[in-house]
């Protein structure tokens, strides 16, 4: 066999043996796996550096050893391969795919803290994609996701806290638990949170907390996006005691997620144990929204057999007082149709920031509602 097909076909091997460790939750083999691909897809490129005429299978190579070296945490490596599948004669879709892949390795350089000093109370979100640029942003792709990523850092905190699941995040723990942001940092586009404990007056220290003081909420948000972006569900799901509070992760979690071109990369900077801990969250809102489907609770036969539906319209109320049966909303749809739409427990957390927005609802009829609704703005 041609030498070149030999090393690609073993590095596609460990690669598809990778994929397999990681859906099957073994994570820890996933390093090695990756880098034995790695290693196979370089050499297989080396092989064809200078048979120019060689297109496309000499940047489609050079597109795959690069993309695994980003895997791989070798980024520089990474630039030097892109640079020299560009550097032949690439066809226009590859070299596409190669300039994005090197505006998303480029994007890893605004993860390190700008402009101020972490700690541990404080962490970093920045942002890139086709409608963000250095210090700017349109206005709707930052400011929902940082209302999104407040809301699911209160969730957090509950959880952590030990408190039960209840719609609305408490008018108490809001005063405990105090959010500041500053200015945006000329990166790509990037912002710091910090986290303050206001104390009670019955309680003037941090002692009784459990398990949220605000490194501690930090550190487990982070954790889990880092799960959820590896499609860890069973490590991710055993973090959760209680299904609302998971339901409440994901439905945030996938509206701060990148959509794949107005907004491609979300990343998020710390500071634990002396060091900057980095996530880079790139999964997409779909990928995402099929990962959800496929961790979902065992369905029971009249479920699977339900007929499903989708409708787009307006969101015109929301009722939780209710919480074990769900929250019910009304929509209306462009013929001015009304909807009832039943959510889940914990899904209410996106709808409170939807009210009069066009809304597009997926779900099975029930009569004449629609249940187990998930619900997500329409941009």
């Amino acid at each position: 066999m041609n030498p070149i097909k030999q090393l690609h076909r073993e590095a596609m091997d460990f690669f598809d043996q990778a994929e397999v460790a990681r859906m099957m939750g073994r994570t820890e083999d996933l390093p090695a796996l990756l880098l034995r691909a790695y290693e196979k897809e370089r050499e297989a490129a080396s092989l064809v550096k200078d048979r120019l005429e060689l297109e496309p299978t000499r940047s489609v190579l050079f597109r795959s050893a690069a993309a695994l070296a980003k895997r791989c945490d070798k980024f520089r490596e990474a630039e030097q391969l892109i640079g020299l599948g560009l550097a032949g004669n690439p066809p226009h879709e590859i070299a596409e795919e190669l300039r994005n892949l090197f505006e998303e390795l480029n994007y890893r350089r605004h993860l390190s803290a700008k402009g101020y000093e972490l700690c541990p109370s404080v962490f970093q979100v920045s942002f890139a994609g086709s409608e963000i640029g250095p210090g700017m942003a349109e206005k709707d792709e930052v400011i929902n996701r940082i209302q999104w990523l407040s809301t699911n850092i209160y969730r957090t905190a509950q959880r952590k806290r030990g408190d039960k699941y209840a719609p609305g995040i408490p008018r108490k723990l809001k005063k405990e638990v105090k959010l500041e942001i500053n200015m945006p940092i000329a990166a790509s586009f990037a912002v710091a949170f910090r986290i303050s404990y206001l104390p009670p007056k019955d309680q003037p220290t941090f002692s009784g907390m459990g398990g949220w003081r605000p490194e501690e909420i930090i550190d487990e948000l982070m954790t889990c996006i880092t799960l959820l972006q590896n499609e860890d569900a069973q490590k991710l799901r055993e973090r959760f005691k209680e299904e609302a509070y998971f339901t409440s992760f994901l439905g945030l979690s996938q509206q701060v997620a990148p959509d794949g071109e107005r907004v491609k990369l979300v990343g998020f900077t710390s500071w634990k144990d002396g060091s900057e801990r980095r996530v880079v969250f790139d999964k997409p809102k779909k990928a995402l929204k099929e990962f959800r489907k496929s961790i979902s609770l065992e369905q029971s036969e009249e479920r699977i057999c339900a007929t499903k539906t989708i409708i787009e319209g307006r969101l015109l109320k929301a009722d939780s007082t209710n919480p074990k049966k769900g929250d019910k909303l009304q929509v209306i749809d462009e013929n001015n149709k009304r909807h009832d739409v039943v959510i889940k427990e914990g899904g209410g957390d996106i709808v409170r920031t939807l009210y009069e927005a066009f809304v597009r609802v997926s779900g099975e009829l029930d009569g004449k509602q629609i249940v187990n609704a998930d619900v997500e703005p329409i941009a």
